[in-house]
């Protein structure tokens, strides 16, 4: 399956009814493959990910939301 044809149908479900173009996507995990095909979903619809250390405590991640 190509890399864009898997960024339709990986996060399908999620972008296609929650998520428009301008949006501001908030994701926090480790590295993981799935973030390449939530940034190819986003580019597609012209949404904007925020990528959130899930590192940081929980008062930074409330000033950052």
């Amino acid at each position: 399956m190509s890399f864009w044809k898997r960024c339709i149908v990986f996060p399908v479900g999620f972008f296609g009814r929650w998520i428009e173009k301008g949006d501001r996507i908030g994701i926090m995990g480790q590295n993981s493959p799935e973030y390449v095909y939530l940034y190819g979903a986003a580019a597609k619809i012209g949404a904007i990910i925020l990528p959130i250390n899930w590192r940081l405590d929980s008062e930074e991640i409330k000033y950052i939301i």
